[in-house]
């Protein structure tokens, strides 16, 4: 899960990756057992509607946005907070199928150390306690560089960069 905030220009100049992630953050994992003693589905729900009160209350901005992979829910924004989502997945990679947020399930969840330390308002990760958020030495620049350069490329050498499917999308519907 990554904050809306974390790239901050559209088209950055290709040489200049720190451009678009600045801020060196560490690659943070919370491991995830859902009705576990690690992180539940509840504090997932609860880390989603962070994200969303951040984003909709009074002088907030699009930065703290929720942008998740292998998680999807439905937004309504006139709903109370702690309401506003609703329709939790998460994806399985085993069956390719994607299922309801369960306490018996188990996931991880990679999420950058600003994020999990509560930045941009997600307080219930920052409630997460630190020996469920390993720091895994490596930098969000990397991981997106990495991303980049396993990207096809176009006949000039630049990286081909699709839109994602529809069903992707972390918000798959939105209720204004």
């Amino acid at each position: 899960m990554a904050a809306g905030g974390f790239l901050r220009v559209t088209q950055p100049d290709p040489e200049a990756l720190a451009v678009l992630a600045p801020f060196k953050a560490q690659v943070d994992v919370l491991k995830a057992q859902y009705g576990g003693a690690d992180i539940t589905g509840d504090e997932v729900k609860a880390m989603i509607e962070d994200g969303l009160q951040a984003t909709s209350s009074e002088g907030g901005s699009t930065g703290p946005y929720p942008d998740t992979g292998g998680l999807r829910f439905d937004l309504n924004s006139a709903a109370a907070p702690g309401n506003r989502a609703s329709g939790l997945e998460g994806f399985d990679a085993q069956t390719g199928l994607r299922m309801p947020l369960e306490s018996s399930r188990t996931d991880t969840l990679l999420v950058l150390s600003f994020t999990a330390n509560g930045g941009d308002g997600y307080i219930t990760l920052r409630d997460v306690p630190a020996e469920r958020r390993p720091d895994i030495g490596v930098l969000d620049a990397d991981v997106f560089q990495t991303r980049i350069d396993g990207l096809p490329q176009n006949d000039a050498g630049l990286p081909v960069i699709s839109k994602l499917p529809v069903a992707l999308y972390s918000t798959q519907s939105f209720a204004p």
